[in-house]
């Protein structure tokens, strides 16, 4: 269940039993959600919407599995995950990929313009060394940090341990921290 919907489980029933006006309002919850999580993986905008059509046909064509899920939410984005991965398989270049390799694009929002220039250049340097972590890494992280989830259910999303999840948050923490520390030594002065 989610704050935004504190009748998650009664619009999940509704839809269970075929009702098209219970699939709007589920759509309407969750479509941000889900565009977002496929920006991850799929920079054509097309594409991503593509995913995004996909992943709610196989929500409703499934239906009547969802009175039986406990994390909505993870549903959608394992569901998400494998339907990426099915359109980037379909580019040449990513046609021999497993679903661990996948890229995973960074897409942190920009500062407003009245933000002054350190406040860009340090989020331009965050992006940057977000960057050049490795997909695996970049995209626990990006879960974590961005979308907010918790470590159980970034593991269960991703079919991987909590432990791993942990882990690679650190990796990505300590990463990121050396290449700011190297562009602004002053701010870790003690």
């Amino acid at each position: 269940m989610t704050p935004e919907c504190p009748n998650l489980k009664g619009i999940l029933k509704s839809v269970s039993e075929g009702d098209c006006e219970a699939f709007a309002r589920l759509y309407d919850l969750f479509y941000l959600r889900v565009y977002r999580f496929a920006r991850y993986f799929i920079r054509n905008r097309e594409d991503r919407e593509e995913t995004v059509a996909e992943v709610f046909r196989i929500v409703w064509q499934n239906r009547h599995l969802l009175p039986g899920i406990r994390n909505f939410e993870s549903y959608v984005y394992v569901i998400t995950r494998h339907e990426a991965f099915r359109i980037l398989r379909s580019y040449p270049r990513y046609r021999h990929i497993s679903i661990d390799e996948m890229p995973v694009e960074v897409t942190s929002a920009q500062p407003d313009a009245e933000a002054g220039l350190m406040e860009r250049e340090m989020m331009r340097l965050y992006t940057e060394a977000v960057e050049t972590l490795p997909e695996r890494c970049k995209l626990i992280f990006l879960m974590v940090r961005e979308q907010r989830l918790r470590y159980r259910e970034v593991a269960q999303i991703l079919a991987i341990s909590e432990k791993t999840v942990e882990r690679q948050v650190n990796i990505a923490i300590k990463k990121i921290l050396k290449i700011v520390r190297e562009r602004f030594p002053y701010l870790f002065l003690t």
